[in-house]
């Protein structure tokens, strides 16, 4: 169903292949903060007031010692969307900050680019393959995006209703697992505090 409703509707842009083709071989290595919606209006607002001064903004941010490092690809299969169009829609600079961009609810990922590397597509085979992978994952990413809105349509305006009797056992089951699992609940709440920590820190 996914492949009638948005896969095979798909229609892309040859100069949007080709300007990911140019950058399909980059792997760029990343500073970057995870954030929540206030945090990214805040930010936001910083960038827009100050846009010649968003590698320093980005550096006078106090979440950690360190911001957490990691290294992106164009192939990577866990990266958001979203975070691949923006890397490699357009050149990016070493030094250039991205974002914020939303990944899930109530979060934002702030990104600087460290540096990046390049490995061209060498040869008509190579070259070839790579044009294949980059249409095959341009359309995917735009299908995705065609069913996430299918999907909230469907569900506009509806509502779920449970059966009381149903509803009742379930929460019996639900309760029972509770009990079984208080002895994870001091480390889970301590991990939830650790991990909210940098939010707690934010400061510009």
């Amino acid at each position: 169903f996914f492949y009638e409703v948005a896969y095979n509707n798909v229609k892309l842009d040859s100069t949007k292949i080709l300007q990911a083709f140019e950058l399909a071989g980059r792997e760029y290595s990343l500073e970057f903060y995870s954030i929540d919606s206030s945090q990214a209006r805040t930010l936001h607002q910083r960038f827009t007031e100050y846009p010649k001064l968003k590698t320093q903004i980005f550096d006078e941010i106090n979440l950690t010692d360190q911001p957490p490092q990691r290294t992106i690809s164009w192939n990577d299969a866990e990266t958001p969307d979203i975070i691949i169009q923006n890397l490699f829609t357009n050149p990016i600079e070493s030094g250039q900050v991205v974002g914020p961009l939303p990944v899930d609810y109530n979060k934002y990922i702030v990104m600087k680019v460290i540096d990046w590397t390049d490995s061209k597509a060498l040869g008509g085979i190579q070259a070839q393959t790579r044009w294949n992978e980059v249409t095959h994952k341009l359309k995917n990413m735009k299908a995705s995006a065609i069913w996430t809105n299918y999907c909230n349509n469907l569900m506009k305006h509806k509502k779920i209703e449970f059966d009381k009797k149903s509803f009742i056992k379930i929460f019996k089951m639900f309760e029972a697992w509770l009990a079984q699992s208080q002895d994870n609940n001091q480390s889970g709440i301590s991990l939830n505090k650790k991990n909210n920590l940098e939010d707690n820190n934010f400061a510009l």
